[in-house]
C-alpha cells in the first residue's frame, strides 16, 4: 500500500516520500502556465515536460535540433492524444554558442507574455576536450555558462509573471552526484586549483564534468540570492542515477544502466523543486535536492570565496566574467560586479516568478506499478474509442482503423499475463470514484475491464482535448462510475415505445407508398428516442423553444415523432388531395419545416420548430443558429436556456461541407453564441455511394470539432439505451457550461440512399450484412424480454397498438386539406397568413418620422458620454452629422441610414447589423460603435436614445459569408418586428452565400412559405479598383426575381406588387431613399427580403445629400425619380433621348450633361429596380413623345441590369401613347467575363466609351434596329 506523506523529509532523515507526478500534477493543475525546459526532448528532460504538459502546462522545449523535438512532441501526443501540440512548442537553443543563446532569449522575450519558470536540463557529459567558439571548454559552457545567460536575460519576463499571477518563478539546476569529487586542495587527487585549468587538455573528461556540475549548484545558490525579493528563486537538484542519453557514448558506463531508475522516476525531483508547495514553506530556496526530494548539503557548498576563486586566473575564461568575480571581491553588488561580453549576456536585471502544485517523492516498484497503471487509465480516456464497439455492422471501425494503440495493451507497460491479479489501489488517475462508492482496490484486471466498459463498450467519448480540467472532470464524474445509466422499467418503456413508433413508421410508409422516395431512417431507428430524450431532459433545464434543422433523411420522422406533425397531414403528402391553387409549400415534402407545442412527460410543454432546408446539404446550419439567437432574445431577455439549437448532420455533410466550420466558428462569439448547439451527426457509414475512406481525411467525421473544444459522444446506433443516455448526457453538457456538444449517432442505411436506388452496385459487402441484421428495435425488444422487463406478449401488443394508430391516420389522409401553418416554421400571431395575403390588398404607408423625433435621434448619434476619448477625426465626423440633422441639410447616407435605426427602435423595433466590419462600415462611413482612444471602450450612439428604446445591436461577424448570412436569415424569421441586415464587406463577396441566396432568400417563401424581412446590403460601383472590388452582382440578383417581364401589371396587380414578390431590389442615389427603404420594411403587414445595393462613391459625394425634409411627415421611398427639368432645360416635346438609369452612374451622367452643355437629354432614375414601378415609369415616358429611351448602366452587357430591365422597359413603353413601337437602347461596357479591369487607365477610357455612347445624339432619330446601335458601338 502506498504511504503518502504530507512533507518532505529534511536533511539526515532516512526514509524517501512517495512522489507520484500523475497524483500530485492531475491534469489541468498548471493550465496555463509556461516553462522552458531545456533539453525538453530526450531523457529526463522529455520525462519533466511529459508530466508538466499532462498537468495543463506549456512547454518551450529548448534545442539545437528541430528534428529531435518535433520526434518527441509526435511521441508525447501519439501515446496521449493530438491535444498535446498546441501545448508544445520548439525554441532554438544552442547553448554552445552564447550569440545563439542571446537570440534564444530575446525571441522567448518577444512571444511570450509570461514564463513561470526554467528547468537548465540540457548538459553534456565527460566528451573530450574542446574549446567552444566562445573561447571556453565545451562542458563548462553548455552545462553552466550558456545557461547561466539564457536564464539572466529571462529573468525581466520571470519577475512579469511573478507581478502577474503572485506565485514565484522557479529556476531548477540540474546538477550531479559527480561534483562531490571535486577538491582545491593540491594534495587531494583529483584536484583544480583554479578554472585556468579547464582549458589545458591533460585533465580528464570526467573533471571537467565535475567542474561544471558544482558551478551548476553555485549557479542556483547565486541566482537564489540575486532573485530573492523579487519573486524569481532557484534550487538545484540531482536527479539520481538515470539511465539517460548522456551514457551512450561511454561504454563502461552501460554495464551498470539496468541498477539505474529510469527517465520517467529522475524527474521526479526536478518537478518537487519546480512546482512542490513545500518548498516554500521550508524555505528550500536555493538548496540542494536529491532524490526524491531530499535536502542535501553540497560538498563544495556555500562559500562565495571559494567560487570566485575557480576564476581567479583572467585567462580562463572570458574576462567579464573574471571581471565579474573581482568586482565581488571588491564589494561591489554582483548586478555592478557583472559585465557582459559585448552583444551577448546582459546586464544582470532582476525578476522571477512562478508555479505551484506538488509535492512529495518516490520509490519501489509498487510505486511504478502505481505509475504506470495512471498512465494506462489516461491512455483508455485519451484513446479508448479507437477500440470501442460502434459499428452496428461490426465490419469496420468507426474510426476507420482496425488496430489497437499500443497504449492500450499491457505489453507497452512491461506487464505480462501474470501481473493481471496485481491489487492496485484506487486513487487520483486511478477510478477515484470508484473508491468513493467503496472500492478501495482493484486488480489490474478489473482495472482494464471496468476501462474497457466504460470508454470502449457501445460509446466512445473523445474529451481529453478540451482544455477545461472542470469540464473533464464533469464528463468523468458522469461515466467512471460503477453505472453510468440504470433505467427503471417505466423508462425502458418509454424508450421502447419511441422506438416502435420510429420503426413502425417507416415500415407502415413503405407498405403503403412503396415506389415513393422518403429517404426513410431504417438503421437509425433510435434516433427518435434519443432526441425526445435530449428534448425532455433540456425542457426540464428550463428550454422553453428547439430550433431543429436536418436533412432530408429521416426527417419525415422526426417530423411525426418528435416534433408530432399528425401523422395525417404527412400522408396526405404523398397522395395530395388539394387543389392546387389551394395554399400549399411547393417543395417535396422531405424538405418542409414545421412549428408545433408539445406536452413532454414532466407536464411542461415546449415549442418544437423544424426549419426547412434545401438538398444542399448543412446550408440550414446557420438558420437554426439565428433563429435561436433570436428566440432567445425575444422569449427569454437573452438567456441561452430559454431557446436551443439541435442540429442533424449527415455523417459525409459533415465532414465535408465548410458551411459546418463556418456556424461552429460562431459557437463563442459576442453575439453570435447561443449557449451551445447540441450535435447529432446521423452517421451512416456512407455518402450516397461514397465509402467514409473516400469522403474524409479524419478518423471521425465529427474531429472538425475538436476546434471549438467541444465534447463527442460516439454511440452505437443499435444499443438504443446507451442512445439515450449520450442524449440525456449532451443535454446536461449544454446546461452546464453552455457549449456545443456532438453525438456521433454510428448507424447505418437499410437501403439505398433513396428508397429505388440499388447500394449493391457499390456496397455489395455492407448490403450483404444488412440483408440479415435484425432492426434495432427486435434487438431492443429480446434485451428486455431476456432481463424480464417486459413479455413477448406484451412487447407485440404495443406494435399492433402502433400500427393500427397509424391505420387511422391512414384513413384521415384521404379527406385532409392541409393549411399553411403546417409549413410555417415560424408562427407570427396576429400577422396575415399567406393565404390572407394572397387575397387581400394590403396598401403602402408612409414612412416619414416627425422632426422633432429626427433632431433627438441625429443628436443622440452625434454624442458620446463625457470624458470618452474620441479619435479627432471622428469628432469632427460626428459634429457634421449632428449639425447636418440640427440644420436639417447635406444629410449623407450613413446619417440616414443611423436616422431608420434609431427611429424604429424608438418605435421598440429590435434592429440588428452584423457582418464583416459593419461597426465602422467597410469604408469607415458608419462608425456605430466608437472607441475610447486611451481605455478601448466601445460605446454605441444609438443603445443609448431612450429608457424605453428596443435594442440596436451592430456587431461585426466572423470573415464567413455563408454562414452568417445563414444566421441573420434564421434570425429575422423569428418575429416582424425586427430589422436584421446582413451587410457584405464588398458586394462583390456576396456570392460566397450563392446557395442562401438561391435557395433561402429569393425562393424560401415560395418553396416553403417562409416570411423574412432580411435587408442584405451590397455595396457595388465601378471605381477602378478591379474585377473583385466593383460589383455586387446585381444580374444575378435580378435574375432571381420572379415577376413576369412581357406582362404589363394591371392596376390592382400594381398595387400590390411588392406584396407578390419574392424580393425587392434598390439601388438608392439619395439617402433619403435608404432612410424609407428601411422604415418600409417595418411599416407593412407582410415581410419580403430586400436587396440594397449601396455606392461606395456616393457616401460621400458632395451630391449625394438629402434635406430633413425628405424625412418629415408623410414622406417614402421615391422608386422613381424622374428627370428634375431644371431652369433652362428644353421642353417636353423638343426632348431627343430619354435616360433611364440607376445609381451612382447618375451623378457620373449628370457631370457628362453639363459638361457638354446638352439641354435636351433627361436623365431619370430607378431607385427600385424590382418590382419594377411600371405604374411611375409608363405614364413619365409619355412625357418625353419624341424621346429615344436609352437604358445607361456602367457594368458590362452581360452584367448589371440590363438583361432585367430591357424587357421590362419595353414592355411598359408598349402601354404608353408616344412609344408602343420603339425600343429601349443600351450604353454601357461591352461583354466581359472578369467583370471590372483593375486598370486606371482603362477604367476612365471605358467610361469615357459609354458616356460617347450615351450622349452621341447623332446615332439616333427615332427608332433604330437593336443591331445598327451596336454597330454604333453604343456598348
Amino acid at each position: 500500500m502506498l504511504t503518502i506523506l504530507s512533507d518532505i523529509t529534511g536533511i539526515g532523515a532516512e526514509k524517501r516520500t512517495p512522489y507520484d507526478p500523475v497524483k500530485e500534477l492531475p491534469p489541468g493543475s498548471l493550465e496555463g502556465k509556461v516553462y522552458l525546459v531545456t533539453g525538453g526532448h530526450g531523457g529526463i528532460g522529455l520525462e519533466t515536460t511529459r508530466f508538466l504538459v499532462l498537468a495543463g502546462a506549456r512547454i518551450l522545449i529548448g534545442s539545437r535540433s528541430s528534428n529531435k523535438v518535433h520526434t518527441a512532441i509526435d511521441s508525447l501526443a501519439s501515446s496521449h492524444g493530438e491535444f498535446i501540440r498546441q501545448k508544445l512548442e520548439y525554441v532554438e537553443l544552442d547553448l554552445a554558442s552564447l550569440a545563439n543563446v542571446k537570440r534564444c532569449a530575446e525571441g522567448v522575450l518577444e512571444r511570450e507574455e509570461r514564463l513561470d519558470g526554467v528547468v537548465c536540463n540540457a548538459g553534456i557529459m565527460a566528451l573530450p576536450y574542446k574549446l567552444t567558439d566562445d573561447g571556453v571548454e565545451q562542458q563548462f559552457q553548455v552545462n553552466v555558462l550558456g545557461h547561466w545567460l539564457l536564464v539572466n536575460k529571462l529573468l525581466p519576463l520571470l519577475e512579469k509573471t511573478h507581478e502577474l499571477t503572485g506565485e514565484i518563478s522557479r529556476v531548477v539546476v540540474l546538477s550531479s552526484f559527480a561534483h562531490n569529487f571535486i577538491s582545491f586542495s593540491p594534495l587531494s587527487s583529483p584536484s583544480l586549483g583554479s578554472v585556468s585549468d579547464l582549458n589545458k587538455s591533460h585533465h580528464s573528461p570526467w573533471l571537467r564534468y565535475s567542474v561544471s556540475k558544482l558551478a551548476g549548484i553555485w549557479f542556483a545558490r547565486e541566482l537564489d540570492r540575486r532573485g530573492k525579493g523579487r519573486g524569481v528563486r532557484s534550487l538545484s537538484v540531482h536527479p539520481g542515477f538515470v539511465s539517460s542519453n548522456l551514457y551512450d557514448t561511454h561504454a563502461l558506463a552501460r554495464p551498470l544502466l539496468r541498477f539505474f531508475i529510469p527517465p520517467s522516476r529522475g524527474s521526479y525531483t526536478t518537478l518537487i523543486a519546480l512546482t512542490s508547495p513545500l518548498i516554500a514553506q521550508r524555505d528550500w530556496w536555493g538548496e540542494y535536492l536529491v532524490p526524491f526530494g531530499k535536502r542535501k548539503e553540497p560538498r563544495g557548498g556555500k562559500d562565495a570565496r571559494r567560487e570566485g576563486e575557480c576564476w581567479k586566473d583572467p585567462s580562463s575564461v572570458h574576462s567579464s566574467w573574471a571581471a565579474y568575480f573581482q568586482g565581488l571581491k571588491n564589494g561591489l553588488p554582483s548586478q555592478q560586479a557583472y559585465q557582459s561580453p559585448p552583444g551577448l549576456v546582459p546586464s544582470l536585471g532582476d525578476s522571477l516568478e512562478g508555479p505551484a502544485p506538488v509535492s512529495f517523492a518516490v520509490d519501489g516498484g509498487e510505486i511504478e506499478d502505481h505509475m504506470k497503471v495512471q498512465l494506462l487509465v489516461r491512455a483508455f480516456q485519451v484513446r479508448g474509442h479507437h477500440i470501442a464497439a460502434l459499428d452496428p455492422l461490426g465490419m469496420q471501425q468507426a474510426d476507420l482503423d482496425a488496430s489497437t494503440p499500443s497504449e492500450l495493451t499491457i505489453e507497452h507497460y512491461g506487464w505480462t499475463e501474470k501481473d493481471l491479479d496485481k491489487e492496485i489501489e484506487l486513487g487520483a488517475g486511478i477510478l477515484p470514484r470508484f473508491k468513493s462508492a467503496g472500492t478501495d482496490k482493484m486488480t489490474l484486471r478489473q482495472i482494464i475491464d471496468t476501462c474497457k466498459k466504460t470508454y470502449c463498450g457501445s460509446i466512445g467519448i473523445q474529451y481529453i482535448h478540451i482544455p477545461n480540467r472542470d469540464q473533464c472532470d464533469w464528463i468523468r464524474e458522469r461515466i467512471e462510475i460503477p453505472q453510468p445509466w440504470k433505467y427503471s422499467p417505466d423508462e425502458k418503456r418509454a424508450i421502447l415505445d419511441r422506438l416502435t413508433w420510429s420503426d413502425s413508421f417507416e415500415r407502415f410508409i413503405a407498405s403503403k407508398y412503396p415506389n415513393e422516395k422518403r429517404f426513410g431512417l431504417e438503421g437509425a431507428e433510435s434516433l427518435i428516442p434519443g432526441m425526445k430524450a435530449l428534448i425532455d431532459r433540456s425542457v426540464d433545464h428550463g428550454t422553453k423553444s428547439v430550433v431543429m434543422g436536418m436533412p432530408h433523411r429521416g426527417r419525415l420522422n422526426v417530423l411525426a415523432n418528435v416534433v408530432r406533425k399528425p401523422i395525417e397531414a404527412i400522408l396526405s403528402e404523398f397522395a395530395p388531395s388539394q387543389d392546387p391553387n389551394e395554399e400549399a409549400a411547393a417543395d417535396v415534402k422531405y424538405h418542409l419545416g414545421a412549428n408545433y407545442v408539445r406536452p413532454t412527460p414532466n407536464g411542461k410543454r415546449v415549442s418544437l420548430s423544424l426549419v426547412a432546408n434545401p438538398s444542399h446539404l448543412e446550408a440550414e446550419d446557420g438558420v437554426v443558429l439565428g433563429k435561436t439567437k433570436a428566440l432567445q432574445h425575444f422569449e427569454g431577455e437573452g438567456d441561452s436556456a430559454s431557446a436551443m439549437g439541435l442540429l442533424l448532420h449527415g455523417d459525409a455533410a459533415f465532414a465535408g461541407q465548410g458551411v459546418v466550420y463556418e456556424t461552429m466558428g460562431m459557437s463563442d462569439l459576442p453575439n453570435y453564441g447561443t449557449g451551445g448547439t447540441v450535435h447529432i451527426i446521423v452517421n451512416n457509414q456512407i455518402g450516397f455511394t461514397t465509402n467514409p475512406s473516400q469522403g474524409r481525411s479524419t478518423p471521425y467525421p465529427s474531429d472538425i470539432a475538436k476546434a471549438i473544444d467541444a465534447p463527442i459522444f460516439h454511440v452505437n446506433g443499435d444499443d438504443a439505451e446507451a442512445v439515450t443516455f449520450v442524449c440525456q448526457l449532451a443535454a446536461d453538457w449544454r446546461a452546464k457550461f453552455k457549449k456545443d456538444v456532438v453525438i456521433d449517432l454510428i448507424c447505418y442505411r437499410r437501403h439505398g440512399h433513396n428508397e429505388g436506388d440499388q447500394p449493391m452496385f457499390t456496397q455489395p459487402k455492407m448490403y450483404e450484412i444488412i440483408k440479415n441484421k435484425p432492426t434495432t428495435l427486435q434487438m431492443y425488444t429480446e434485451q428486455l424480454v431476456k432481463e424480464k422487463t417486459f413479455s413477448d406478449e406484451e412487447t407485440e401488443k404495443h406494435k399492433a397498438w402502433v400500427w393500427g394508430l397509424m391505420e387511422e391516420s391512414y384513413e384521415k389522409s384521404k379527406e385532409y386539406k392541409p393549411t399553411s401553418k403546417e409549413w410555417l416554421s415560424s408562427s407570427w400571431d396576429g400577422f396575415p397568413s399567406p393565404r390572407e395575403l394572397k387575397e387581400n390588398v394590403l396598401e403602402a404607408r408612409a414612412t416619414g418620422v416627425d422632426f422633432d423625433t429626427l433632431k433627438k435621434v441625429g443628436k443622440a448619434i452625434s454624442s458620446t458620454p463625457e470624458g470618452f476619448d474620441v479619435h479627432r477625426n471622428l469628432q469632427r465626423i460626428l459634429k457634421t452629422r449632428g449639425q447636418s440633422v440640427e440644420e436639417g441639410k447635406n444629410i449623407d447616407y450613413a446619417t440616414a441610414e443611423a436616422l431608420a435605426f434609431g427611429t424604429l427602435a424608438l418605435e421598440k423595433v429590435h434592429v440588428r447589423v452584423s457582418g464583416q466590419d459593419v461597426e465602422r462600415g467597410t469604408f469607415s462611413q458608419r462608425h456605430a460603435v466608437i472607441h475610447d482612444q486611451k481605455t478601448d471602450e466601445t460605446f454605441t450612439p444609438l443603445r443609448h436614445l431612450s429608457d424605453s428604446q428596443a435594442p440596436v445591436t451592430i456587431c461585426n461577424s466572423s470573415l464567413s459569408e455563408f454562414g452568417v448570412l445563414g444566421f441573420e436569415l434564421g434570425y429575422s424569421l423569428v418575429d416582424p418586428a425586427l430589422l436584421v441586415i446582413w451587410e457584405a464587406q464588398f458586394g462583390d463577396f456576396a456570392n460566397g452565400a450563392q446557395i442562401m441566396i438561391d435557395q433561402f432568400i429569393a425562393a424560401g417563401e415560395r418553396k416553403w412559405l417562409q416570411r423574412s424581412g432580411l435587408v442584405m446590403s451590397l455595396p457595388h460601383g465601378y471605381d477602378g479598383q478591379g474585377p473583385e472590388h466593383s460589383s455586387g452582382r446585381i444580374e444575378r440578383f435580378l435574375q432571381l426575381c420572379d415577376d413576369h417581364p412581357f406582362i404589363y401589371p394591371s392596376a390592382e396587380k400594381q398595387a400590390r406588387q411588392i406584396q407578390d414578390c419574392n424580393m425587392q431590389i434598390i439601388y438608392p442615389t439619395v439617402p433619403s431613399n435608404i432612410f424609407h427603404a428601411l422604415r418600409r420594411q417595418i411599416h407593412r403587414d407582410y415581410r419580403k427580403p430586400l436587396i440594397v445595393f449601396f455606392s461606395k462613391n456616393l457616401l460621400r459625394h458632395p451630391q449625394a445629400r438629402s434635406s430633413l425634409d425628405e424625412f418629415g411627415p408623410e414622406t417614402l421611398f421615391q422608386r422613381y425619380i424622374a428627370e428634375p427639368e431644371p431652369e433652362g432645360f428644353a421642353k417636353p416635346e423638343e426632348v431627343v433621348r430619354h435616360i433611364l438609369c440607376a445609381g451612382q452612374v447618375y451623378y457620373t451622367l449628370l457631370a457628362e450633361r453639363e459638361k457638354r452643355g446638352l439641354k435636351n437629354v433627361a436623365i431619370s432614375r430607378i431607385e427600385q429596380l424590382s418590382p419594377l414601378p411600371y405604374d411611375l415609369i409608363t405614364p413619365h415616358l409619355d412625357r418625353y413623345p419624341n424621346a429615344t429611351t436609352y437604358w445607361v448602366q456602367e457594368e458590362p452587357i452581360n452584367n448589371g441590369a440590363w438583361t432585367y430591365v430591357q424587357p421590362r422597359i419595353e414592355t411598359a413603353m408598349r402601354e404608353t401613347e408616344n412609344h408602343k413601337t420603339r425600343r429601349c437602347y443600351f450604353a454601357g461596357r461591352g461583354p466581359t467575363s472578369s467583370v471590372a479591369t483593375g486598370s486606371k487607365k482603362q477604367h476612365a477610357l471605358e467610361i469615357q466609351q459609354f458616356l460617347d455612347a450615351a450622349f452621341d445624339l447623332d446615332a439616333h432619330r427615332v427608332e433604330f434596329s437593336q443591331q445598327s446601335a451596336h454597330k454604333k458601338g453604343d456598348f
